[in-house]
Protein backbone atom coordinates (compact mmCIF):
# COMPACT_ATOMS: atom_id res chain seq x y z
CA UNK A 1 0.00 0.00 0.00
CA UNK A 2 1.41 3.62 -1.31
CA UNK A 3 0.40 7.22 -0.59
CA UNK A 4 -1.53 8.11 -3.04
CA UNK A 5 -3.54 4.77 -3.78
CA UNK A 6 -7.27 4.17 -2.99
CA UNK A 7 -8.61 1.40 -0.57
CA UNK A 8 -11.76 -0.51 0.84
CA UNK A 9 -11.27 -0.85 4.57
CA UNK A 10 -13.22 -4.20 5.53
CA UNK A 11 -13.80 -4.85 9.20
CA UNK A 12 -13.83 -8.80 10.12
CA UNK A 13 -15.44 -9.90 13.28
CA UNK A 14 -14.21 -12.91 15.05
CA UNK A 15 -17.43 -15.79 15.99
CA UNK A 16 -16.80 -16.68 19.36
CA UNK A 17 -18.16 -20.17 18.08
CA UNK A 18 -14.95 -21.76 16.74
CA UNK A 19 -17.51 -24.52 15.02
CA UNK A 20 -19.36 -21.49 13.60
CA UNK A 21 -19.15 -20.85 9.44
CA UNK A 22 -16.89 -17.87 9.38
CA UNK A 23 -19.22 -14.16 8.27
CA UNK A 24 -18.10 -12.66 5.56
CA UNK A 25 -16.53 -9.26 6.15
CA UNK A 26 -18.33 -5.99 5.93
CA UNK A 27 -16.70 -2.77 3.65
CA UNK A 28 -16.81 -0.02 6.54
CA UNK A 29 -15.11 2.66 4.27
CA UNK A 30 -14.65 2.58 0.97
CA UNK A 31 -12.28 3.92 -1.77
CA UNK A 32 -10.56 6.12 0.79
CA UNK A 33 -7.10 7.80 -0.46
CA UNK A 34 -3.79 6.93 1.99
CA UNK A 35 -1.93 10.20 2.64
CA UNK A 36 0.69 7.76 4.66
CA UNK A 37 1.79 4.36 5.15
CA UNK A 38 4.67 2.97 7.17
CA UNK A 39 7.54 1.21 4.52
CA UNK A 40 10.40 -0.87 5.34
CA UNK A 41 13.95 0.39 3.61
CA UNK A 42 15.95 -2.13 2.38
CA UNK A 43 17.82 -1.55 5.29
CA UNK A 44 15.36 -2.46 7.67
CA UNK A 45 14.55 0.89 8.30
CA UNK A 46 10.87 1.58 8.86
CA UNK A 47 9.85 5.07 7.19
CA UNK A 48 6.31 7.07 6.51
CA UNK A 49 5.89 6.95 3.15
CA UNK A 50 3.69 10.37 2.02
CA UNK A 51 4.76 10.56 -1.41
CA UNK A 52 6.37 7.44 -3.74
CA UNK A 53 7.82 4.34 -2.27
CA UNK A 54 11.09 3.96 -3.80
CA UNK A 55 10.17 -0.09 -4.02
CA UNK A 56 9.91 -0.75 -0.31
CA UNK A 57 7.70 -2.89 1.33
CA UNK A 58 4.91 -1.97 3.31
CA UNK A 59 5.07 -3.11 7.31
CA UNK A 60 1.60 -3.30 8.16
CA UNK A 61 1.79 -0.22 11.30
CA UNK A 62 -0.15 3.09 11.11
CA UNK A 63 -1.99 3.86 8.03
CA UNK A 64 -3.41 7.77 7.33
CA UNK A 65 -6.23 7.62 5.50
CA UNK A 66 -8.61 10.63 3.87
CA UNK A 67 -12.06 9.89 5.00
CA UNK A 68 -15.40 11.66 5.65
CA UNK A 69 -16.05 12.31 8.87
CA UNK A 70 -19.04 9.30 8.70
CA UNK A 71 -16.32 6.73 7.61
CA UNK A 72 -14.24 8.20 10.14
CA UNK A 73 -16.55 7.75 12.73
CA UNK A 74 -17.54 3.82 11.20
CA UNK A 75 -13.92 3.03 11.45
CA UNK A 76 -13.26 4.24 14.67
CA UNK A 77 -16.49 2.42 15.83
CA UNK A 78 -15.22 -1.07 14.25
CA UNK A 79 -12.23 -1.48 15.77
CA UNK A 80 -13.48 -1.51 18.60
CA UNK A 81 -15.25 -4.81 18.04
CA UNK A 82 -13.63 -5.89 14.66
CA UNK A 83 -10.68 -6.66 13.04
CA UNK A 84 -9.47 -4.10 10.08
CA UNK A 85 -7.83 -4.78 6.76
CA UNK A 86 -7.23 -2.40 4.03
CA UNK A 87 -7.45 -3.94 0.03
CA UNK A 88 -6.24 -1.77 -2.68
CA UNK A 89 -8.93 -0.69 -5.11
CA UNK A 90 -8.00 -1.49 -8.73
Amino acid sequence: MRAGEHVDVLAATPSPDVSAAPTMAAVVASDVAVISAPVVRAGGDSALDSAANDGATNDGALVVLATTLEQARALAQAELTARLSAVVVQ
